[in-house]
């Protein structure tokens, strides 16, 4: 029998034959592989595809961005990084008061001083609802003798809400500046001295300020609001000694509707 032809070479020859031809098909796929790793995936065509979005499905997860918005604040929104901090000017009941450069905040102006009363991080919803309110309250005064409102920070949190700046601070702290009776001396030689003109009030001062809060409160009593808190503490007073009503966290809208049935009821009761 012939060596070629017996079955254990045959046998050899078909195993060695299968062997060569699955590391081919290795080698083939290896390279392969190593081709398109160095190519990259084929880009897909630039060619212009027109579709109109209107007809896309909408998708809340996707467009939603959690920030609700109230419509009297939107126009009024202003970016909050784009506040420049300047110094702490103290503590108000909803939290942290500061005042801060605002760039192109005011038409006109490249930078404009603001008083921001910043909320407190950890206040709570119905601190949060009653300094929304009251942000929704100034956005509609315009009045020279109220406290102009010129921006919020209400998407983010904590909300900020930017009024203009007053430098002389509240009328209360002034007033008591300016009485003789709280006068200090620094030293003897001021003990009898009298109080600096910068810090005297006359009776024109006094009747001028009196007149600009009895016009910001009849202001407010033709829009039908009640301030229900007003005090000197509550007033503000610039440079110019212009004086304007702010802190208005207790500030209601009275109804005529509301007016006219208390007088229904009254006149039910007496007359009938």
């Amino acid at each position: 029998m012939d060596a070629y032809s017996s079955p254990m070479f045959v046998l050899i020859a078909s195993g060695i034959t299968l062997l060569s031809l699955v590391v081919l098909l290795l080698l083939i796929l290896l390279c392969h592989r190593i081709h398109k790793h160095r190519l990259g995936y084929n880009p897909t065509g630039n060619t212009d595809v027109a579709i109109d979005l209107d007809k896309l499905p909408s998708n809340v997860a996707y467009h939603s961005t959690g920030a609700h918005l109230n419509p009297k604040l939107e126009c009024l929104e202003f970016p909050r990084n784009d506040i420049i901090y300047i110094k702490d000017l103290g503590q108000g009941a909803f939290g942290r008061v500061f005042q801060a450069k605002a760039p192109g905040l005011v038409a006109g102006e490249e930078f404009t001083l603001v008083a921001v009363k910043m909320l407190k991080d950890d206040a709570s919803e119905d601190l949060q609802d009653d300094f929304e309110k009251e942000a929704c309250l100034l956005a509609e005064f315009d009045h020279p003798n109220i406290v102009k409102l010129l921006g919020v920070c209400a998407i983010g949190r904590p909300m900020c809400l930017l009024f203009e700046y007053m430098g002389k601070g509240d009328l209360n702290e002034y007033l008591r500046k300016c009485s003789s009776t709280c006068y200090v001396p620094r030293n003897t030689d001021e003990l009898f001295k009298e109080l600096p003109k910068e810090n005297q009030l006359s009776h024109v001062d006094l009747l001028n300020i009196a007149l600009q809060i009895a016009s910001g409160m009849v202001y407010l009593s033709e829009r039908k609001f009640v301030h229900r808190d007003l005090a000197t503490r509550n007033c503000l007073i610039n440079d110019q000694m212009i004086v304007k009503i702010a802190d208005f966290g207790l500030s209601q809208k009275i109804y005529l509707q509301v007016a006219l049935q208390f007088f229904n009821s009254i006149y039910s009761n007496y007359f009938f």
